[in-house]
């Protein structure tokens, strides 16, 4: 039996006749015709009787016909939700990323690219970026977001720069100031990232070619607790721009720090697993929404 043979004998018996099952099908008369011959075929059974020009339903036909109606009910359900999948209405989407974005940039792209889907379900979760990666490559996860530079085996990717800004609170002197460098920074209590980050090093280095004091007083994991050490008056900072963004409320001014500190990244997937359409739509939205924060 095949799907349209059951919607055939479905029409037949609320008809009563082919040609007007044929109307509602959206078909021909002799479509009809054999679609209900095919059945009966099949199933060796008779479906239907011919009394005075009507065709009347055999007692197996109305019992097939009770079990086609569970059938076809769960065929319309599929169909309309894989309709509502290439609209990207419905699916699922799993993002995971490192904490810096994923603490506030990204729930705020996930909120607005599920404004008009109700039926799509999303997960988020934050990780180090060599657990998002490890996640990727096994096809745990849709989409990450990561720190560069990552092994890409078993990656696919799209790689992006942004580049680092130094914050200080708005009643800093130097706030008013277009750019800063490390000779403005000289001796200032200054909170960093651990030595073993990349900015770390490339700050001491550019603190070292310019014979200004690197003078490191507070080592933080992450850039967004930086940011609040900061606004709390604890030194200044150089962190990525989207920290330096999400925390400007709190009194901070972000200004372009020179020599320029490059600060990395990968939107990756799996290499194996093609994109869902729901996927594919949301990284496209990532990756604009990245846009203004990447040099």
């Amino acid at each position: 039996m095949n799907i349209r043979q059951l919607q055939a004998l479905k029409a037949v018996i609320e008809t009563h006749t082919t040609t007007r099952a044929a109307e509602k099908m959206g078909l021909t008369q002799p479509a009809v015709s054999g679609l209900i011959s095919s059945l009966e075929k099949t199933l060796n059974l008779r479906l239907f009787s011919r009394v005075k020009g009507r065709l009347l339903p055999t007692p197996e036909a109305l019992r097939l016909a009770d079990e086609a109606n569970s059938v076809l009910s769960g065929f319309s359900r599929m169909e309309a939700r894989a309709k509502r999948m290439g609209e990207l209405k419905a699916g699922e989407l799993k993002i995971a990323t490192l904490p810096g974005p994923g603490l506030a940039f990204i729930p705020q792209v996930i909120a607005k690219f599920v404004e008009d889907k109700p039926e799509v379900k999303v997960h988020l979760h934050i990780r180090p970026s060599v657990e998002v990666r490890e996640w990727i490559a096994s096809g745990y996860m849709d989409l990450g977001l990561v720190e560069q530079p990552f092994d890409t085996q078993g990656l696919d990717y799209d790689l992006m720069t942004m580049r680092c800004v130094c914050v200080v609170p708005e009643s800093h002197p130097l706030a008013d100031r277009s750019v800063l460098t490390p000779a403005d920074l000289d001796g200032e209590p200054f909170i960093a990232l651990d030595a073993s980050h990349m900015t770390y090093s490339l700050l001491a280095a550019a603190f070292q070619r310019a014979r200004a004091h690197f003078n490191v007083r507070i080592h933080a994991q992450l850039f967004s607790p930086a940011c609040v050490l900061v606004a709390s008056g604890a030194g200044v900072a150089v962190v990525d721009p989207i920290s330096a963004q999400a925390h400007s409320k709190n009194g901070l001014v972000a200004i372009p720090f020179e020599p320029v500190i490059p600060f990395p990244l990968g939107l990756v997937r799996p290499m194996d697993k093609p994109l869902s359409l729901l996927s594919t739509e949301f990284r496209a939205c990532l990756m604009e929404a990245l846009q203004p924060y990447t040099c």
